[in-house]
């Protein structure tokens, strides 16, 4: 499951759609320790289609991180975790 960690890339797309054909999923991985929370959102989609985290990355996102300038221009943003979020999330998994 960790090479669907990123919720835009095609190989996560297929994944989906492919993960929406079975009633029981399992997805295996060394250990889900993620650079940042927002790792977490797609492969926990994977298995219950949003129960935990929300059907949505973008709400996810916003939730669970606030945006930080990282360049001159408007599109240069990252996103840094919330203090205390992954706790929130884990209790949720």
């Amino acid at each position: 499951s960790t090479a669907a960690k990123n919720p835009q890339a095609q190989r996560t797309k297929a994944v989906k759609t492919l993960a929406g054909l079975f009633k029981h999923r399992a997805c295996l991985t060394g250990t889900p320790n993620p650079n940042t929370i927002l790792e977490l959102w797609s492969q926990m989609y994977l298995l219950d289609e949003g129960a935990r985290l929300g059907n949505s990355f973008w709400k996810f996102r916003a939730v669970a991180c606030t945006p930080e300038q990282n360049g001159p221009g408007v599109n240069h943003i990252r996103w840094v975790d919330k203090p205390g979020i992954e706790l929130a999330v884990y209790d949720l998994i």
